[in-house]
């Protein structure tokens, strides 16, 4: 279930998101603190105009609200507007023991939600957290913390897992993934803006949640599969593999996740634990992530760099999707063998894509920016090594193919791509990078990143769910990504 929080602060904007509200949540929390005044006669009509659950909430100021007035008075408002019988309400977890009895006695219809709320950080000890907050029964018992990072959030989800009793989130942009997945690991709901401005860090917008990620189809069955890597927001990948899992009515979700290296081996413990089953991987992990596999495909182990994973039977397996990806599109255009082909970079993927080309009978030349990496890839396969400023002594050589595999979007002078050849781009955004504007202006054949991805990403879903049609899953990947460029 969806719930819409309602923030004001004017009336006219409190009735406008109620309609909002209405017409999209499951119910819908008042935060009464975010409005202007506590006008009781006003918020009687509102609360019978709605049709769906509410939950009000009047959150003090340590907790994350902003009530203006004293504790004595804020309790005492509380009690009034318990009169307007809301389905929940929202109390504090160090509210006194003798309050929530009265309220209890009073209106004994309402379910009470105990809330306790960290805008600083994940508590290591949510165990203790969660004793304190039983001392008092019969609630739900409500913790969002911020998360600093993506295992923070992972922590959280697994705790809720753990924990049928308690409904959590880990606040802030790396805690996004406790929202989208909260529906798996067992929380009642969550969630979502109707405006730009949420209750607190880190909300979603109703339309990403129920468009893109579909949270209302996820149960606890739903399968868990993502992105990792350290730049992970351009990626498309949220977008177009939710579209295939939902396109195709597969109960799974897709999330996109930061992590830095020396996060994987919490990061994999966790992910085991809550039931990931597959993992793209992206810059700057397609290597680290290798000492923590159990199992590496053989190409991809040749390669030294993975960009899938897959969970099976509590084994981590590796593949590596780039290069076919890369040499498939290019081969749509003319097959690479026999071909002089010129890779600048010697990271992760370019590295997939150097040993896909040799594979099918390129001619292989690595200019990389460090020297001492492209000649360790000259000891293993053979291609020429040399700098990025050999440029000059390469194209008075000659090329037939291009392929940019470095982050930079114009890794080299205009002047040096030869206007006979293909240029290739192997990021996906933007579409026309600095280098292929420059090649299209020349009257080079331009290979764009996106069609590299798709054709990764195929392989991928085929790893993922065997047997799965692979021509119907690339014409919805193609056609989402095509939307986003």
């Amino acid at each position: 279930m969806l719930c819409i929080p309602i923030i004001g602060p004017t009336l006219a904007k409190i009735e406008s998101q109620v309609a909002q509200g209405c017409c999209r949540g499951d119910l819908l929390e008042l935060r009464i603190d975010l409005f202007d005044d506590i006008d009781l006669k006003a918020l009687k009509r509102l609360r019978e105009a709605i049709a769906v659950p509410v939950i009000i909430t009047l959150r003090k100021v340590d907790q994350g609200g902003r009530y203006r007035g004293s504790e004595e008075m804020r309790l005492r408002d509380i009690e009034q507007l318990a009169d307007l019988l809301p389905e929940y309400l929202d109390l504090e977890y160090d509210v006194p023991p003798a309050f929530i009895d009265q309220i209890r006695r009073e209106f004994p219809s309402i379910q009470l939600i105990l809330s306790y709320h960290n805008f600083s950080l994940m508590p290591d000890d949510l165990e203790g957290v969660l004793h304190r907050m039983q001392r008092v029964a019969r609630a739900i018992y409500k913790i969002a913390c911020m998360a600093q990072s993506t295992n923070d959030a992972l922590r959280m989800l697994l705790f809720v897992k753990e924990h049928p009793s308690v409904f959590g989130m880990a606040m802030g942009e790396v805690g996004q993934v406790s929202r989208i997945l909260g529906p798996i690991v067992g929380n009642p709901w969550g969630f979502a803006t109707v405006n730009e401005e949420g209750s607190a860090p880190g909300q979603l917008s109703y339309e990403d949640l129920s468009q893109i990620y579909t949270v209302r189809r996820l149960n606890q069955k739903s399968a868990i599969y993502g992105l990792i890597g350290g730049s992970v927001a351009l990626s498309l990948s949220d977008r177009t593999h939710n579209a295939v899992m939902r396109e195709l009515e597969v109960n799974a979700v897709y999330v996109k996740m930061a992590l830095r290296a020396s996060e994987l081996e919490e990061f994999f413990f966790l992910a085991k634990k809550i039931g990931f089953q597959g993992l793209s991987v992206t810059m700057p992990l397609k290597e680290a992530i290798l000492p923590f596999l159990d199992e590496i495909e053989e190409s991809a182990a040749e390669i030294g760099a993975v960009n899938t994973l897959v969970f099976r039977e509590d084994k981590l397996i590796g593949y590596n999707t780039d290069g076919k990806g890369a040499l498939d599109a290019i081969e749509e255009r003319f097959l690479v063998a026999g071909k002089r082909v010129m890779v600048l970079g010697a990271g992760g993927a370019a590295k997939a894509i150097i040993y896909e080309a040799i594979k099918r009978g390129a001619y292989v030349t690595v200019l990389n920016r460090n020297l001492k990496r492209a000649e360790e890839l000259a000891q293993k396969w053979p291609l020429k090594a040399a700098t990025l400023e050999s440029i000059a002594e390469e194209f008075q050589r000659g090329y037939d193919v291009l392929i940019n595999a470095t982050p930079d979007a114009l890794p080299i002078d205009p002047c040096w791509i030869d206007p006979k050849s293909l240029v290739m781009e192997s990021k996906t955004q933007p579409k026309m990078t600095s280098l292929l504007n420059h090649a299209e202006q020349l009257g080079c054949d331009l290979v764009f990143g996106y069609e590299m991805f798709v054709n990764q990403a195929v392989r991928q879903f085929e790893l993922w769910f065997p047997g799965i049609g692979p021509s119907k899953v690339r014409k919805i990947l193609l056609c989402e990504a095509l939307k986003r460029l």
